[in-house]
C-alpha cells in the first residue's frame, strides 16, 4: 500500500510534503477511503465497510473501533443538496442507500459530470483535502442514507 500511496503522490494524485505522514494511521485510513470505489457485498453495512478495508489492508480490532465509532449514519431525502458550490466538503461518505449526483451550476443548463451509488464512496474529495470552496454540488438524486466521516474526526 505504501508503494501506491508514493505513486499517487509522485503523479500528483496526493499533494504529500514529506515521507512521514506515510506512517500515520491516519493518513492510511484517509488513503483507504480514498480507495473506496469499489462495491461493497457483505451482510450488515458495518460490516461491509469492514470487510472493504480488510481487503486492502487489515484493520486490527482496535483500529476498526476507532473508525466505526466516528462514522455518523446521516439520511436525506431526494432532492437535497448535500454541498453547494463555495462550501467546503466536511465529509467523506459511504452510500449505504441512494443516488448522488456531482454537478456544476449553470445558469442555462448543468453539467452532471459523475454519481454515486448504493455501496459506494462519495465525496468532494478535492475540496476536503484541500480545504478549499468546491466548484461543484452534490444533490441527491433519491432518498439516501451515508455513513460520514468529518473531517476533525480524521485530524
Amino acid at each position: 500500500m505504501l508503494k501506491a500511496m508514493k505513486a499517487l503522490n509522485a503523479c500528483g494524485v496526493l499533494k504529500i510534503d514529506n515521507d512521514k505522514a506515510f506512517q500515520y494511521p491516519k493518513f492510511k485510513l484517509l488513503f483507504l477511503l480514498y480507495l473506496t470505489i469499489c462495491p461493497i457485498i457483505y451482510l450488515s453495512y458495518m460490516q461491509q465497510i469492514r470487510e472493504y478495508f480488510e481487503r486492502v489492508s487489515t484493520l486490527s480490532e482496535s483500529e476498526w473501533q476507532l473508525f466505526s465509532s466516528k462514522l455518523i449514519r446521516r439520511e436525506f431525502p431526494k432532492r437535497t443538496l448535500l454541498l453547494k458550490a463555495g462550501q467546503t466538503e466536511n465529509y467523506l461518505s459511504f452510500v449505504e442507500k441512494g443516488i448522488i449526483r456531482f454537478f456544476m451550476p449553470q445558469e442555462e443548463n448543468e453539467l452532471t459530470f459523475a454519481f454515486a451509488f448504493d455501496n459506494g464512496f462519495m465525496s468532494a474529495y478535492d475540496s476536503f483535502l484541500t480545504r478549499i470552496a468546491s466548484i461543484y454540488q452534490l444533490q441527491t438524486l433519491t432518498e439516501t442514507i451515508l455513513w460520514s466521516l468529518t473531517y476533525r474526526d480524521l485530524q
